[in-house]
């Protein structure tokens, strides 16, 4: 890992190389971290600053193609779930705060994928909020008290990213494919359960060996990406790779 770090850091700066290979390489930091140095604050913060600079319009001084920008917010996702809540979505600390209105403008590109990898970080970031509340025990007021984004600088924010999310749910023109809008709108459903109606997401992955429950975005987020990471080999891994189990 520690052999690799840097010539992956080199490949993801590097603006003359090919966006899939930058793309490539921004996952396998990411993959590497998640796997062999998920206890590593200092290397997790640090890939979250590369994936914050890369999901912005313009990075070293060249713009950045629009499908980099979502891989490089998916990978920050992937990341949080590596943070506690308080960490991702606390007053003063959360890494979530400190790029709301990143991912507000990202919700305004006219491409699907970073839409959508804005999103699910959204989510992600609510969700954790959320949590906080749950976790002095006032769960029906969690709205007034710990937890809301209510009597908070972020509560216009929010109010304008929960209306635009419902916008993409039902997303409607006829710029946009068939299969494209009834993809959308199933992604941004999900999002619109979690940002507007405060509800974890639900999946169930069937597998050789029986189920497994994805009951929030954490779980949700890097189950996804270790599936889209491993592709045919997923399942095969799951049962057997005692990390990935981990």
């Amino acid at each position: 890992w520690n052999e690799s770090l840097s010539f992956l850091s080199r490949t993801v700066d590097a603006t003359q190389r090919a966006v899939a290979v930058r793309m490539a390489a921004l996952r396998t930091r990411t993959t590497s971290v998640l796997v062999c140095a998920s206890t590593d604050n200092a290397s997790i913060e640090l890939l979250l600053d590369v994936c914050e600079q890369v999901g912005e319009p313009t990075y070293r001084q060249q713009e950045v193609p629009p499908t980099l920008r979502a891989a490089a917010w998916d990978c920050w996702a992937v990341l949080c779930t590596l943070l506690d809540d308080l960490r991702i979505a606390g007053d003063d600390i959360g890494r979530g705060l400190s790029v709301l209105v990143q991912l507000q403008e990202a919700l305004e590109s006219p491409h699907p994928e970073l839409r959508s990898a804005a999103g699910q970080a959204l989510s992600l970031v609510h969700e954790s909020r959320l949590k906080l509340g749950r976790n002095d025990g006032n769960v029906t007021e969690r709205r007034f008290h710990k937890g809301s984004w209510q009597d908070t600088v972020f509560e216009t924010t929010m109010d304008e990213i929960q209306q635009r999310i419902s916008e993409l749910a039902v997303i409607s023109s006829q710029r946009v494919s068939k299969k494209s809008k009834k993809e959308q709108r199933a992604t941004f459903r999900e999002y619109v359960a979690t940002l507007v109606d405060d509800e974890s997401p639900h999946e169930v992955v069937h597998l050789r060996a029986g189920t497994l429950e994805a009951t929030s975005w954490k779980r949700l987020i890097v189950l996804n990406f270790m599936k889209a990471t491993l592709q045919g080999g997923f399942q095969l891994q799951l049962m057997a790779n005692t990390t990935l189990q981990g």
